[in-house]
């Protein structure tokens, strides 16, 4: 007969998180099944931990002599500790850095809404979020700083209220850094590798056995936004694309964006509009709302959204969505794009090349909205140039090459702006490009 801690483990979706051979760990970043689409996004962390540590304290996993240590101060590390300590059970918080909720403090050109990426579903108008039980961490729409400020202040609240013990500059000492070239090990001895590093955690980490449950919220991964030697900004970071002309001093900047998921989708939106995507979403709905075909083409698109985010089959998906989009009835049509145009940033505009590359016929399964807008914006810029901005089933070597006078130094502020040449393969055939602004959002190696 299994123990509850077994049980719990061996149950989906919690079984997921469980890291094999290591009894009561469970890493909250790492994605057992990549076929299973579930968001990153900060209130999907934040649902996730909460709901995950909920369901441990029901089953008697946790408790007020059983308590829970948790590694990582971000969205998913502090709503997993206050929950717990809502519901009686201590809390411990291992931080490596000095603060909780670091990317986000210093990512000063990201804006975050909570419900963004809830679209079209009804509370995509709602700037405000609450836990699942309206009592963990509740936050509203602003920058990255913003949020993580509002975040954190609920937190220090919490450890003054509850059994919480935050730790920062507390890195764990069985969760070393991986070595160069890691990522380039053939999966059976990849995974090996990682197997090891859990092997001795809780022997490590809690030599006295005082934790009942490990929690690992230290992400997801890690990120791949550079193309040797060219260095790029991570996505939690302050970069230059609100900036006028997109902060290279060029009238019309070559841009290259590749990865093709959200990471991507999101990016090139900001260089295309210069208000958020709820904001973009929502003129282009009220610009429809002005004929009555207009307001049926809404609704379906409104219910063809949703029913395809329950499918499964990435190629249908895809096919779908374009046609979703390429089927919008010219009537229709007319306002949808008059309301693109007067939402387009005028350095978007005069900026005549801009591509978007990634490695598979379809774009990757994302959240809706990121989708919706980014089709939306390629079919506007096809008939309004010719030029199709999409570069499917499109590679990049992995290095890029700095066209002189420019050499690529350690700072990705350094690199932006200046040329480089990047060898793009598609579709059996290999051509050299060059671009003035590199964004590579090629996501996050997996755990």
């Amino acid at each position: 007969m299994l123990s509850p801690l077994e049980d719990f483990a061996s149950t989906a979706p919690f079984s997921w998180y469980a890291v094999p051979r290591s009894p009561a760990v469970f890493h909250l970043g790492m994605r057992r099944n990549p076929e299973d689409f579930r968001g990153i996004s900060i209130v999907d962390q934040l649902q996730l931990a909460e709901f995950f540590v909920e369901e441990a304290a029901s089953r008697k996993i946790i408790g007020p002599r059983f308590p829970v240590l948790i590694y990582g101060a971000g969205a998913a590390g502090v709503s997993a500790a206050m929950t717990a300590a809502r519901l009686g059970v201590p809390a411990t918080v291992r931080e490596k850095s000095d603060a909780p909720f670091g990317p986000q403090a210093r990512s000063g050109t990201r804006w975050l809404h909570p419900h963004q990426y809830s679209w079209p579903k009804p509370e995509w108008r709602n700037p405000e979020f609450e836990g699942l039980h309206a009592r963990a961490l509740a936050w509203k729409a602003g920058f990255a700083p913003e949020v993580a400020k509002q975040l954190s202040t609920q937190f220090d609240h919490a450890q003054r209220r509850y059994d919480i013990t935050f730790a920062p500059n507390t890195a764990a000492a069985s969760l070393p850094v991986r070595k160069a070239g890691w990522e380039k090990l053939p999966e059976p001895e990849r995974r090996q590798l990682y197997l090891k590093r859990y092997q001795s955690f809780v022997a490590q980490e809690d030599p006295e056995q005082l934790f009942a449950l490990y929690l690992i919220c230290t992400g997801f991964g890690k990120e791949r936004c550079s193309l040797p030697p060219h260095n790029g900004f991570p996505f939690w970071s302050t970069d230059p694309i609100p900036a006028n002309d997109f902060g290279c001093g060029k009238k019309e900047p070559r841009i290259l964006l590749s990865g093709g998921g959200d990471g991507a989708q999101q990016d090139l939106l900001r260089f295309a509009f210069g208000v958020p995507p709820l904001d973009v979403i929502s003129n282009i709905l009220v610009a429809t709302e002005v004929t009555r075909r207009g307001r049926k083409w809404r609704q379906h698109m409104t219910a063809e959204v949703r029913r395809l985010q329950e499918i499964y089959d990435l190629h249908a998906v895809d096919a779908n969505f374009d046609a979703l989009v390429t089927s919008i009835p010219s009537e229709v049509w007319f306002w949808i794009k008059r309301a693109i145009q007067k939402m387009l940033r005028p350095e978007f505009v005069i900026s005549s090349t801009i591509r978007f590359v990634f490695p598979r016929a379809y774009v990757p399964r994302c959240y809706p909205l990121n989708r919706i807008l980014v089709l939306f914006l390629r079919r506007h810029i096809l008939e309004e140039t010719g030029a199709d901005i999409f570069l499917s089933e499109t590679s990049l070597d992995a290095q890029s090459i700095p066209i002189p006078p420019h050499s690529c130094a350690k700072s990705a502020s350094e690199c932006w702006g200046f040329p480089h040449r990047v060898q793009l393969d598609r579709l059996g055939s290999s051509e050299s490009w060059d671009f003035d602004i590199l964004v590579v959002r090629h996501g996050l190696f997996p755990l």
